[in-house]
């Protein structure tokens, strides 16, 4: 009968360490990818709080136009960098107008029956992302976002793309959106995409 060699001390260490080494190559990517996601599962709150934060205020006719105001949104926007104008983030604030023939008075207009854009303010990023439902010209628009009446009740750019879905409208009704898209590039640890976060509130 042959009889087992004990282990010796230093082959039960090195066993360990071994053991140790192959277990950390599975456990510490696993901690990271749940750090990651515990991070952006708290900006995801944060951003949804920002978003209805801004719609509500926006259709409580806050004027965004004014740095102040944009100032108190940046504030919310805590830890999530972003300025007034620029960082990883963009607040997308749009009014909807249901164009009638009320509105177009004894003049026929060429949106009329359309959902229009007639305010937009942008806060943050302005080329990080873009609303979707496009953008009001530059040219019609005045410097507190608003865009001049006569080119909304006929400018096919002021038609507010895709809102349909979104809401039904009538006369005299006007809606609040509130889009907010935020990148983190911070948590873009194992270079697999940078996390986003997309939010959109209606009041």
């Amino acid at each position: 009968m042959t009889r087992s060699r004990p282990q010796k001390s230093s082959e039960r260490g090195s066993a360990f360490i071994e053991f140790a080494l192959c277990t950390s190559l599975f456990l510490v990517p696993l901690l990271l990818g749940a750090m990651v996601i515990g991070m952006n599962v708290i900006r995801a709150v944060q951003v949804t709080t920002l978003c209805r934060t801004a719609a509500h205020m926006y259709s409580q006719n806050v004027d965004f136009s004014q740095s102040q105001n944009q100032q108190e949104l940046v504030k919310v926007a805590q830890g999530l960098n972003i300025t007034a104008t620029s960082g990883n983030g963009v607040i997308i604030l749009t009014r909807v107008q249901y164009v009638t023939s009320t509105a177009c008075g004894s003049q026929a207009c060429a949106n009329e029956n359309q959902y229009v854009m007639t305010n937009r303010i942008v806060i943050g990023n302005s080329s990080l992302h873009s609303s979707i439902f496009g953008s009001p010209p530059a040219a019609d628009m005045q410097t507190n976002g608003d865009v001049i009446v006569a080119d909304y009740l006929n400018d096919p750019y002021t038609v507010a793309a895709n809102f349909s879905n979104i809401m039904t409208l009538t006369s005299g009704q006007y809606l609040y959106v509130a889009e907010t898209y935020f990148t983190s590039p911070d948590l873009n640890w194992w270079g697999g995409g940078v996390p986003q976060i997309n939010i959109r509130f209606v009041f």
